[in-house]
């Protein structure tokens, strides 16, 4: 009765399975620190960062302003009209 060998390629850990996947990793990509970020520009924050409401933006605030209080008038209006009618 013959028997098979047995593939045990445990002991060779370097030796991949699949010789496709072996890929060649410089050494320069080893890097195992903290990333390394790369500090924006003072240009770009003045231009694309927060800016300080402007006129038009205030006058928008005050409309919606006076849009809620407006609308919270006709609601007591309503209610008023309801109870009292």
């Amino acid at each position: 009765m013959a028997t098979k060998p047995v593939d045990d390629d445990f002991d060779f850990p370097d030796r991949p399975a699949d010789p496709i996947l072996q890929v060649a990793v410089p050494a320069q990509d080893l890097h195992l620190g903290a990333a390394t970020v790369r500090p924006l520009s003072r240009s770009w924050m003045e231009q694309y960062g927060p800016q300080p409401p402007g006129p038009g933006m205030r006058a928008l605030d005050y409309l919606i302003l006076a849009m809620f209080a407006g609308s919270m008038v006709l609601f007591i209006r309503a209610c008023s009209w309801a109870v009292f009618s």
